[in-house]
């Protein structure tokens, strides 16, 4: 009988094996049962054919055992769930599988280059990006991604989800060249005006950044200050900052290498009419980086994260440029000044003209993902090599955790911190809703890059706004809680998951902040309740057993009762306010229905991560698969009811609220503790590369040697100096003006007693264990 958890890897080709106790019954039987009556959405067929892809190839498999959260010795049935670990990779990168491991195969050529560093100044960092990026341009991972095919933006979208992984900085710096300005010359300039710049653009021979937000307007797109005003008698826009709240601020790329940008403007016609925000190419720079006439560029500063961005505000002194560099695929002032529009209103332009942020959002969710997979990785394999506290006394759970101590005698083994009840719930319903939303926003990628033929376009719209707020407020939590389950390790910048949360909070708030986003869904859904096209949620079915809590009928129907629930609230307040107070529909929605608004949008978000999850699973064939993806679903479906008790509560959605919600918490507990011997094996499945990890998550004992205290310091940048004792190092007269010398009132560290002969190895006595990939 093994007695605790040995973890055994090797590589990403042989299988990894979960050892431990007794699984309960419920495990066998399969929490989820058939996804019938879940709601069609539309498929995405390339998840199938990236897993028919890998059936050919011989796959790692990942064999489960019985749980070790069981006491040991306990006698149990064990669980045996294989699962191949190439086949849930397939399906969670969905696509261009070989190309992402082409990618990686680049970034571990150049493991100087990618290898993630820390400690660098400004400079350094920004110099680092354009090193990074000349590699990526000289491998052509980008060419031909420009010309918005489902296949071209699959592999751009594998390029940048690939650099997101080691460098935020990159990934943005590219991603506002290539997916921002190259996508907005795309999507609203003419086919002449494609063939004239499309191909500098996508050769890096043209960088560009993307000029919309102002000091004085950020989310109020429509309220931005820049004019354009056209000059007949010239041929030319006159480009023009009115005021200081006009200036353009956080231009990625401005500060220092964009030579263009996409300017948005007010546009003004000779007959004195305001035609609404147009897109405008202005040269900023001439090829030898001279800032142009008329132009003034300066850099916003430091910032908490993503310092490898050259982050800049413009302002334009009645900058002239020739008409033909308005981008004119849906409108266009002809050479005598009349205006032409493809739309009929307003709206519909506006809407157009900020087609690439909705890629922008797309993007930014699945991205928030990967962020979630990395800190979860990192966190989980740590809890599974870290050990705290051992039981105490003279009984049979301290005699059968005995280990034998350095001086022969026996100890009781210090507990794995993940099986801790505590370490278990705070971080196996977060690896649960990863799974969740990684299939949501894959099937959100899909639509998006079949756009044009999406039955319902407007859709897409309302599904990147929700689901950009709901991934990008949980991998803020998510990355929280990996940090503080890390303890101090969490904290230091090289085990990654402090550094990741500086650098990709700014998801919260930019291509639209969350809080507004989440007011688009809400009203969305108001709208469609006054139409009557919301259909009625389904009754919540009676509970008979604790293992019903578990199924889609009853999470579905609980998360669309409390969503019908809230939408008819707010319907009805902002009736109240409107009508009975005679308030104005601005601030009715503002004093009285914000916190209702965004409630809405949160609950409209999770339940539809919830149903396209469903549905991804009922279509799976291999029912390991199907299983394990399955328990993440319900993991994640009374996860979400646990954390909207107070709201489920105040809806009236269960008759009997207390009772519910305690034996909804009851099974979350529960189905942590059934994931908790899989967990190892679904960390692993991200198959995120070991160079973009922590040293956390392999063998930290070695890592910290005393051996390696000058490799550790070069490589960080910290000083490298030790204290050591006088049997270890010559005898040194301080130098009077080194900074190093030993602080009086402080005692030498004395190690004469230390076993001198230790090797340094991770297998040590004290029976340390570590994942490895």
């Amino acid at each position: 009988m093994e007695k605790h958890l040995p973890i055994s890897t090797d590589d990403a080709r042989n299988s990894v094996r979960v050892t431990g106790g007794a699984v309960r019954e419920a495990a066998a039987t399969g929490v989820v049962q058939a996804f019938a009556g879940v709601r069609q959405m539309p498929r995405n067929p390339a998840r199938s054919d990236a897993l028919q892809e890998m059936d050919s190839e011989k796959s790692a498999t990942f064999r489960l055992c019985r749980s070790p959260a069981e006491a040991p010795g306990t006698p149990g049935v064990p669980l045996q769930l294989t699962f191949c670990r190439q086949r849930m990779r397939a399906l969670l990168d969905a696509h261009d599988i070989a190309f992402r491991d082409r990618i990686y195969a680049m970034f571990e050529q150049h493991a100087d280059l990618f290898t993630p560093r820390y400690g660098l100044t400004v400079p350094e960092e920004r110099e680092l990006v354009m090193a990074r990026w000349a590699v990526i341009r000289e491998a052509q991972l980008l060419k031909g991604t420009l010309n918005y095919s489902p296949e071209a933006r699959g592999r751009y979208d594998a390029v940048m989800e690939s650099c997101g992984y080691v460098d935020h900085s990159l990934e943005v710096k590219m991603g506002v060249h290539y997916g921002l300005f190259g996508s907005s010359v795309a999507l609203l300039g003419d086919e002449q005006q494609c063939r004239r710049w499309l191909q500098d653009i996508e050769d890096a021979r043209m960088l560009g950044c993307f000029a919309l937000t102002e000091l004085g307007h950020g989310s109020n797109v429509r309220g931005i200050e820049t004019l354009a005003t056209y000059d007949p008698g010239r041929g030319e826009f006159i480009i023009h900052t009115p005021t200081e709240t006009a200036q353009k601020y956080w231009i990625g790329g401005a500060a220092e290498t964009a030579r263009w940008a996409v300017v948005f403007a007010k546009l003004l016609t000779p007959d004195g009419v305001h035609r609404g925000i147009h897109p405008f190419l202005v040269r900023l720079r001439t090829d030898a980086g001279e800032v142009c006439h008329g132009i003034t560029i300066a850099d916003v500063g430091v910032k908490q994260g993503l310092n490898g961005v050259d982050n800049g505000r413009i302002w334009f002194d009645n900058v002239r440029i020739p008409r033909e560099q308005m981008l004119a695929r849906y409108s266009q002032v002809l050479p005598d000044g009349s205006y032409r529009s493809s739309f009929k209103t307003g709206d519909e332009q506006f809407a157009a003209q900020l087609a690439a942020l909705t890629g922008g959002r797309v993007s930014i969710s699945v991205g928030a993902v990967n962020r979630m997979k990395t800190g979860l990785c990192i966190a989980i394999r740590y809890a599974l090599s870290r050990r705290a506290f051992a039981p105490s006394g003279d009984d049979e759970e301290a005699d059968a955790t005995a280990n034998e101590t350095h001086d022969g005698k026996t100890a009781p083994e210090e507990m794995l911190l993940m099986d801790y009840q505590s370490h278990q719930m705070r971080l196996l319903p977060m690896l649960a809703t990863t799974y969740v939303l990684a299939l949501a926003t894959n099937r959100l990628k899909y639509r998006w890059h079949h756009r044009l033929e999406d039955p319902n376009p407007k859709e897409i719209h309302l599904w990147s706004s929700g689901l950009k707020a709901f991934a990008t407020w949980t991998m803020s939590d998510v990355l929280q809680e990996c940090r503080e389950s890390c303890g101090g390790m969490g904290y230091l910048a090289e085990n990654r998951i402090g550094v990741l949360k500086c650098d990709f909070d700014v998801y919260l708030t930019y291509e639209g902040t969350n809080i507004v986003l989440v007011q688009q869904v809400a009203r969305a859904q108001l709208a469609a309740y006054a139409a009557g096209k919301l259909p009625p949620p389904p009754a919540v079915p009676a509970i008979t057993s604790d293992r019903e809590l578990a199924e889609p009928a009853f999470i579905t129907a609980s998360l669309a009762r409390l969503h019908d629930a809230l939408v008819r609230r707010l319907a009805e307040r902002l009736t109240y306010a409107t009508k009975q107070n005679s308030m104005k529909p601005f601030f009715a929605w503002n004093k009285m229905c914000l916190d209702l608004a965004i409630d809405v949008g949160k609950v409209y978000t999770c339940l539809l991560a919830y149903r396209i999850a469903c549905d991804e699973v009922r279509q799976i064939d291999d029912p390991a698969l199907k299983q394990i993806l399955g328990y993440c679903c319900a993991l994640y479906g009374l996860h979400m009811l646990d954390k909207y008790g107070a709201l489920l509560t105040r809806m009236n959605v269960y008759a009997d609220a207390p009772n519910t919600l305690e034996r909804i918490h009851q099974q979350v507990e529960y189905l942590s503790s059934l994931l908790r011997p899989n967990a190892l094996a679904l960390v692993d499945a991200f198959s995120i590369p070991p160079m973009l990890l922590a040293p956390i998550a392999f063998d930290w004992i070695t890592r910290n040697a005393r051996a390696h205290i000058h490799k550790y310091g070069e490589r960080q940048r910290v000083s490298s100096h030790s204290v050591v004792s006088a049997l270890q190092a010559p005898p040194r007269v301080p130098d009077r003006n080194s900074t190093q010398q030993h602080v009086p009132g402080f005692p030498v560290c004395n190690q004469a007693t230390l076993n001198r002969d230790t090797e340094i190895t991770s297998q040590t006595k004290a029976g340390w264990r570590f994942p490895r990939l």
